[in-house]
């Protein structure tokens, strides 16, 4: 994907490309949900 954008209750929240959005990690929801369907297992 070329860009992701991050809704949050209809609001754009955060938006950038994968690799972008999980530099932010823990701090950022996309790395959150992330973090929650991956289990950690993956990066």
């Amino acid at each position: 994907m070329d860009r992701i954008v991050v809704l949050d209750q209809g609001r754009i929240v955060e938006e950038g490309t994968h690799a972008e959005l999980l530099d932010a990690g823990s701090h950022g929801l996309y790395g959150r949900l992330w973090q929650h369907q991956s289990g950690g297992f993956l990066v």
